[in-house]
């Protein structure tokens, strides 16, 4: 499952995923195009599931990739990553005998990738933040204590995922318009009971981004948020169109985009810091509609994994209920 938002680089992120992998038959790809115009797949024989997203609409990554989520199709292995992504010579081989090592079916491959196949990788850790609400910041260690052949990490890198099937059953956090929408996903997967995992070494690499692109897209995308002020009907079915998938039931569930932004019923532009730490604290969210009180693990374990202590005593008065217009 690939996204791609103004950025032509797909294309080789595609090209290379097939020229380095040992079985390139087998593979299936899932892609996402919003505003990328000057790619041809045509010469890719592989089966293609397509999205092209209407460029004036600010979807947000968690919308975006749950909608690739939704070209999902019995396959067994999944992989989510960027469009910007290098590979090692027999990626998939190495990745599939690496997951199968650790013998869990809820067992997923992530983490964070470098410019460069990283060896003896060091081991990652998170260190608690009083200014971030989420109280994780990826780090390395300085130490030497290097991952011995992998190393439970419960955090997801969002762009390197890899699992069995079993992935596919649980939802992208599609109500979180803003970027870390990684921590929630972390969070729900371990909260249903599936392990997540760094290994000692890395079959994939991150591809340097040209800045101008990521400017252009930076600031195309603040002003496309603007447009939610006039027109706050947006939704899933509006400017999508799936190609190359016949066999595959796109599902569009038709939520209002404007609810990225804005408290329902209100013009008051949602506080993602002040509702992040509603959630932490009471385990759901009717804002970014998670719900934690009764999966297989509960969100206090992972924040105790993770060693995460919040202030019990700051008072959280229900913002959206308050601010209606």
């Amino acid at each position: 499952m690939i996204p791609s938002l103004f950025d032509s680089s797909i294309q080789k992120t595609v090209e290379d995923c097939l020229k380095k992998a040992k079985h390139p038959d087998r593979i299936t790809f899932g892609l996402s195009l919003q505003g990328v115009d000057n790619v041809d797949f045509s010469h890719i024989k592989n089966e293609k599931r397509i999205i092209i997203l209407d460029s004036n609409i600010v979807y947000g990554i968690g919308k975006t990739r749950y909608q690739l989520q939704q070209l999902y199709n019995k396959e067994d292995y999944i992989l989510s990553i960027d469009c910007h992504t290098g590979f090692a010579s027999n990626w998939d081989e190495k990745l599939i005998d690496r997951h199968a090592l650790i013998k869990n079916d809820k067992a997923v491959i992530t983490q964070f990738l470098t410019e460069r196949f990283m060896t003896n990788c060091i081991k990652s850790k998170y260190v608690h933040s009083e200014d971030d609400p989420w109280g994780l910041e990826y780090t390395h260690s300085a130490s030497i204590d290097f991952i011995q052949e992998k190393h439970m990490s419960q955090r997801v890198a969002p762009h390197f995922i890899f699992g069995t099937k079993e992935l596919a059953k649980i939802d992208y956090p599609y109500m979180y318009f803003w970027g870390d929408e990684d921590h929630i996903l972390s969070i729900k997967l371990f909260c249903n009971g599936f392990d997540m995992y760094e290994l000692d070494q890395t079959y994939l690499t991150t591809v340097p981004k040209n800045s101008k692109d990521c400017d252009d897209r930076s600031n195309w995308f603040l002003s496309a948020i603007k447009k939610y002020q006039t027109d706050k009907n947006y939704t899933l079915s509006q400017g999508v169109r799936v190609e190359g998938s016949s066999n595959i039931i796109y599902k569009s569930d038709n939520i209002d985009l404007s609810r990225h932004l804005f408290y329902p019923g209100t013009k008051t532009v949602i506080d993602k810091v002040y509702e992040t730490k509603k959630m932490l604290r009471y385990g759901f969210s009717d804002v970014f509609m998670e719900d934690f009180r009764n999966t297989e693990r509960s969100l206090k374990d992972y924040l105790d994994f993770h060693n995460i202590v919040f202030d019990q005593s700051e008072t959280l008065v229900d913002k959206g209920n308050e601010q209606a217009v």
